[in-house]
């Protein structure tokens, strides 16, 4: 009997076994059988561990390989590279080596196939022992999206440019600006967020400056991929932009970069004070809807002025990272956002925010996820001056959602019961009018259990309010 024969007969054994077995009561049968030509591989085998390797480098979706894009240049000396004598990997194993180029030199080729046309930040992926590497501006048509940076060659990714892209593959030239060897593995295209409803930094008019010249920086965190960094040098430096504001009644907030360059700064909104904003973080992280003020009305065109008031002994600069100046519609007077929250000792669990629509305050809200019953999380709230304030919390209310004990400092506030049949916005809670000295007021939401109902323990906040008590 022929091995094909042998392998069908078996499929044919497998296939009226499982017939069988699906036909007894509450038996099931899972087959697999498949034809094989004697002399084929036996996949069964294992492959022996010193010819196993990694994947190797995957960079994600869109990219082109550079040894696919400019393999006519293989015909014209070009060398193509493999990483087998390596301790690291290529994008699919492989790189070219284009030589050397001379300034003036120009290379066309064609991006990744870009399913959405948006922003797109480009990345070019290198070999990292290449020497001498040649500068380069990245352009489409004849519009430059950027260059190689100063440290070009230190590192085996590097963001040369951003532009707007359609769908299909872009056509792109690179002009060389420097001598030099020109080696490359592959080129990535990374999407840029893009915010709905604002005015991005680097594009608002700039006003008035009293300090140095504005710089843009390139990074796929801020929408469209830009943001607008002043580079305040002391105290007393300030920035004024513009943005129009359409009609309407609306919470009006900026989109702020903070680490550990960027120092404090003061917001006036037409003139007048709206916010301070903290600029120090130990790592850089871009925090959006940054609450300044609102707005009612017929607006239009409204001046923001930065005014630079210091920085945080840990930091080392006083510069100003703003991404946007955006609106969103106006649910809560005077909302402190979830999602923008300043939290500390969030215990046995972890805190992301939620897109919710235009029914929620910023259209969005802080969510915990606990791991057990007891899990809380404290939110610090600024008291501008001693005094009797009201305390309101707006909750999120769902399926899945938990039993909340609240408690203002050593104060239990008492439990709240967040389960819906479905998500909606709880509304207002009040919870009281409290006597609070200057500094930070220190509240708690714990985990306390579930409702009968409820499927799970977790916690929404859309907002809260602090409002002097008349």
């Amino acid at each position: 009997m022929s091995t094909r024969t042998l392998w069908m007969v078996v499929a044919a054994v497998l296939l009226l076994s499982g017939e069988w077995a699906l036909a007894q009561p509450r038996d099931y049968a899972s087959v697999a059988y498949w034809y094989q030509q004697p002399g084929g591989t036996d996949f069964f085998k294992p492959v022996p561990v010193e010819q196993r390797r990694p994947w190797g480098r995957v960079p994600k979706p869109p990219v082109v390989e550079a040894e696919e894009v400019f393999a006519p240049e293989l015909a014209r000396g070009a060398r193509l590279l493999d990483d087998e004598a390596l301790d690291y990997e290529f994008s699919k194993g492989k790189a070219i080596d284009l030589g050397v180029r001379e300034p003036g030199d120009t290379l066309t080729f064609s991006g990744p196939d870009l399913i959405h046309e948006g922003p797109y930040t480009v990345f070019f992926l290198l070999p990292r022992e290449v020497t001498n590497p040649a500068a380069f501006a990245l352009l489409t048509g004849d519009t430059e999206l950027g260059s190689t940076p100063t440290d070009y060659g230190t590192k085996d990714s590097v963001k040369v440019g951003i532009g707007v892209f359609g769908t299909g593959r872009p056509k792109l030239t690179l002009r060389f600006t420097s001598a030099g060897s020109a080696v490359f593995d592959c080129v990535q295209f990374a999407a840029a967020r893009q915010l709905n409803d604002v005015v991005e930094a680097e594009q608002a008019p700039e006003l008035t400056r009293n300090g140095p010249e504005p710089v843009q920086d390139i990074d796929v965190m801020w929408s469209g991929a830009k943001q607008l960094r002043f580079p305040a040098a002391k105290t007393g430096d300030s920035l004024e932009l513009e943005a129009t504001i359409p009609p309407g009644d609306w919470s009006v907030s900026v989109g702020q970069t903070r680490g550990p360059r960027y120092g404090d700064h003061d917001v006036f909104v037409n003139d007048k004070p709206a916010a301070s904003l903290k600029g120090y973080e130990e790592k850089h992280l871009v925090h959006d809807w940054v609450k300044l003020t609102t707005l009612k009305g017929q607006n239009g065109k409204t001046k923001f002025r930065f005014v630079c008031t210091g920085k945080d002994d840990r930091a080392n600069g006083y510069e100003l990272g703003l991404d946007y100046l955006g609106w969103q519609r106006l649910v809560v007077e005077d909302a402190i956002e979830g999602e923008t929250a300043e939290l500390t000792d969030v215990k046995e669990g972890s805190i992301t925010d939620q897109e919710l629509g235009p029914r929620f305050s910023g259209g969005n809200h802080l969510w915990f996820h606990p791991s057990k019953v007891g899990a809380s999380f404290t939110w610090l709230l600024d008291v501008p001056k001693d005094g009797k304030y009201e305390l309101s919390v707006y909750f999120t209310k769902s399926w899945d959602y938990a039993l909340v004990r609240l408690w203002l400092g050593d104060k239990d506030l008492g439990t709240f019961d967040t389960y819906a049949p479905t998500v909606e916005w709880g509304g207002q809670t009040r919870l009281g009018a409290f006597d609070l000295t200057r500094g930070q007021a220190r509240l708690r939401f714990e985990v306390a259990g579930k409702s009968d109902q409820s499927k799970g323990i977790l916690i929404g906040v859309d907002c809260v309010t602090l409002k002097p008590a008349p």
